[in-house]
């Protein structure tokens, strides 16, 4: 059984399999980076206590389209962040001017976007997570 977190909020946090690897963050609109910064300190707990070594997650952005203001300067803030146990982190459908933020971070904080992947679907993500952490395991 997958558990959700008890917070209500337009972003519902929940594991997205039995083994407590992979977190699954839904994002409805609007949303906001107050919201945002409470799902990061909840899926932090969640990941420090997971007893998996690396926690991928899955951001989908289906429904969440709409970025709230002052991305970069948001984006900084989150590239400072030290997570160990953080793996990849998959953006299910993102928006075109959410592709462009993404190329300019890309550019300016390498070393944190490189953990970023983008799909399509929710299926894509699905399939392309066990190719990330096979290809993480055989790495060991």
């Amino acid at each position: 059984m997958i558990r959700e977190s008890s917070i209500k909020m337009p972003i519902l946090i929940q594991w997205d399999n039995e083994d407590e690897t992979t977190i699954h963050c839904v994002f409805t609109d609007p949303w906001t980076w107050e919201e945002f910064e409470a799902m990061v300190e909840q899926t932090d707990v969640m990941i420090e206590s997971a007893s998996s070594a690396v926690i991928d997650m899955i951001f989908d952005l289906t429904d969440g389209q709409r970025l709230p203001g002052n991305a970069l300067g948001q984006f900084r803030k989150l590239s400072r962040k030290e997570t160990p146990k953080l793996g990849v982190i998959i953006l299910v459908r993102v928006s075109t001017f959410m592709q462009l933020i993404g190329d300019i971070l890309d550019k300016l904080y390498p070393n944190w976007t490189k953990r970023i992947r983008l799909v399509r679907t929710i299926d894509e993500a699905h399939a392309l997570l066990p190719r990330i952490q096979n290809n993480r395991q055989e790495k060991l």
